[in-house]
């Protein structure tokens, strides 16, 4: 339901699980640019895989953040846990 999802790379290249489980087709993914090799903004569809700096970004209500606790400050709208309970992934919403 989000116009647009922006994950963090910090995630240890989470492009790469996405585009298993979401399916998506390999030549659509190279049309669209693929990898970058430095793995910096690498996109496709409405997934957008960066750094995410909290204070610098703009704030759209229609953009998801997926990172780590320390990227995504505050209460998110969905945490994921190590098995020790301690934090692993933040969900916010611009």
């Amino acid at each position: 339901s989000y116009e647009k999802i922006v994950v963090s790379t910090s995630l240890e290249q989470p492009h790469i699980f996405m585009l298993f489980y979401l399916k998506y087709p390999p030549s659509k993914y190279l049309k669209e640019g693929g990898t970058n090799p430095k793995l910096e903004n690498t996109k496709f569809g409405k997934y957008e895989f960066r750094k995410i700096n909290w204070d610098q970004e703009v704030h759209n209500p229609n953009t998801l953040y997926i990172g780590n606790p320390e990227e995504i400050p505050g209460e998110g709208i969905y945490k994921i846990n190590y098995l020790d309970g301690t934090p692993a992934i933040e969900m916010a919403q611009g």
